[in-house]
């Protein structure tokens, strides 16, 4: 009888373990699939046309996106974005991207990283929103497309 119910305690705490694991890690893997689907698109637009926007590229659902510059702390950024997560990565060197993607005010996208890496690079100023329509040139050089902000 106490056999059973320690083999029973222990399939709980196990059940309820893998549970915790789930949920703790269910942020993240919601980041690494949308990570996935922007490098995706990113590498599947189309360098004939010059200019497009960000609504029209990223394919899943964002309010606004975030850059910043090298070395800008988690803290500072946290503090920018108004949230926290274990996603947010500090640039470590210049010419690294770094994007961040907030939907309902959660973290739905962190991308850090060197363009040569991901494929592409996005460039623009502080912060866009969705629905903006804040047009990028498009262009490609080498291995890498590139969305650049345009004046």
């Amino acid at each position: 009888m106490q056999k059973s119910k320690i083999i029973a305690i222990v399939c709980i705490l196990l059940v309820f373990g893998l549970f915790v694991h789930w949920v703790m890690t269910k942020e993240n893997r919601l980041i690494a699939l949308h990570n996935r689907q922007l490098q995706q698109a990113m590498a599947a637009i189309d360098t004939s046309q010059k200019t497009t926007t960000l609504d029209s590229v990223v394919p899943f659902d964002w309010d606004m996106v975030y850059t910043f510059a090298p070395y800008t702390s988690k803290a500072e950024i946290e503090e920018t974005i108004g949230c926290t997560s274990n996603a947010i990565s500090e640039t470590v060197s210049e010419g690294m991207v770094q994007l961040i993607f907030l939907y309902d005010n959660a973290v739905t996208a962190s991308i850090c990283g060197y363009p040569q890496n991901l494929g592409y690079q996005i460039l623009f100023d502080d912060m866009i929103l969705f629905g903006d329509e804040t047009i990028f040139s498009v262009s490609q050089t080498e291995d890498i497309g590139t969305l650049k902000q345009q004046p």
